[in-house]
């Protein structure tokens, strides 16, 4: 594979792709649209297919618009579906709808939601928390405990304006474990959305 997925659009989006690949644990925050979900995935699929990881995860709490998704027919996978949207259209747009399902029916990516990360060691492995900023202290604190070897790497995106929980744990751990060497932390500005979406995330 010779061509990148993603490419940076600006200065915070170049940072942002550094800090990925210099260093196991990425904290990105951001308003919608500014690329924190598109650009991890994408490094993360992009790093997978060259050999720099042999699995790739995508996380998420179990979290949607203040209260948890009520019950929806089908077995346990149909039911975590919704969850995944945005994000698996992300991954079917980069390696198409064939090759992405290739790859999870190998095991090479795979869906897990946060509440059920407990107990996993992740092995050369990058693993991608979406939604950061509605998980609590306990689960962040469980997930960041969880890199098992040098080759593996954690990113978590949160938009701190969009808070679907009463306190926002993500910004309490990026305040207590920001300054470490081996921790980036990375603000996206600019949205590369139609502009009234930042002009209504202003106002609400």
């Amino acid at each position: 594979m010779t061509n990148s997925f993603v490419s940076a659009k600006n200065r915070e989006q170049k940072e942002f792709i550094l800090s990925i690949v210099n260093s196991p644990v990425t904290f990105v925050t951001g308003t919608a649209g500014t690329g924190k979900t598109f650009i991890s995935i994408g490094i993360a699929l992009e790093h997978l297919l060259r050999g720099k990881c042999n699995k790739v995860v995508l996380s998420r709490p179990l979290v949607c618009t203040g209260k948890t998704l009520p019950a929806i027919p089908g077995d346990f996978k149909e039911k975590l579906d919704p969850y995944w949207g945005q994000a698996k259209q992300y991954i079917y747009d980069f390696l198409g709808r064939k090759a992405a399902l290739e790859l999870e029916s190998s095991g090479k990516l795979e869906y897990t939601p946060l509440e059920l990360m407990r107990g996993s060691n992740l092995t050369k492995t990058y693993l991608i928390l979406t939604e950061g900023q509605n998980a609590t202290y306990e689960q962040l604190k469980m997930l960041l405990t969880r890199i098992g070897d040098d080759d593996s790497k954690i990113i978590i995106d949160g938009d701190l304006e969009q808070i679907d929980i009463k306190t926002c744990f993500m910004k309490q751990v990026i305040d207590k474990i920001g300054h470490l060497d081996e921790v980036g932390v990375v603000e996206l500005i600019e949205s590369l959305r139609n502009p009234i979406v930042q002009k209504i995330a202003r106002l609400l």
